[in-house]
């Protein structure tokens, strides 16, 4: 509602902001969720079938939100959104309630890790393969957010309306998960089984 009746700049602005921080700092909370919480035979049975469940996501909100922005508008993306968001972390409670015993959440904060943002920098820079690991993950961030960048001004300037933009966006993202998803089940597992992990995260930035 504040959107559509109070369109100030730093709205807009904050909100751009906000969902750039939490769709980077979500996908690992995720996953450091599931290393907590499963055990290495655990891990190597699920891993793949959760990030092919976030994949899926993706595709699901593509479409979806391309269908609402048809039906509803652009505005009604912001409450759909914000109704999932109460669903995930819903989800999170009751998959911590379910975790093994003897598991809390003081042990997981206390335990062997960096403890803050300096051990972490501190970890990474005594170690070559975590330096070559967080080297490929910044050049992968730098190259989305270029690509990024320069796709929606070109979408921009092709589609006018903001409902129109929503809806490119929408489809675009729902058809490239698919694309993904593919990838995540007929390539990635022979990829990995053939060349290994580092020729793996070597392709990534592609």
């Amino acid at each position: 509602g504040a959107i559509h009746f109070y369109t100030a700049s730093w709205i807009l602005l904050a909100l751009y902001i906000w969902d750039g921080i939490v769709g980077a700092l979500a996908p690992a909370q995720v996953w450091m969720l599931a290393n907590v919480l499963w055990t290495t035979r655990e891990a190597k049975r699920l891993f793949g079938l959760l990030g092919s469940g976030g994949i899926l996501g993706s595709v699901f909100a593509g479409f979806i939100s391309a269908r609402m922005t048809v039906v509803f508008g652009a505005e009604s993306l912001l409450l759909s959104m914000a109704i999932f968001l109460a669903c995930a972390g819903w989800v999170v409670i009751a998959v911590w309630e379910r975790r093994p015993a003897g598991t809390t959440s003081s042990s997981v904060v206390a335990g062997s890790g960096p403890q803050n943002l300096l051990d972490s920098l501190r970890l990474i820079a005594e170690s070559s393969h975590l330096r070559v690991i967080a080297t490929l993950v910044f050049l992968s961030s730098v190259v989305a957010t270029i690509a990024a960048w320069q796709m929606k001004a070109v979408a921009q300037t092709t589609f006018v309306s903001k409902d129109a933009l929503a809806v490119f966006f929408g489809q675009f993202d729902g058809y490239v998960s698919l694309i993904a998803l593919a990838a995540q089940l007929f390539l990635t597992g022979r990829v990995l089984q053939r060349f290994g992990i580092g020729t793996a995260l070597a392709a990534l930035p592609l």
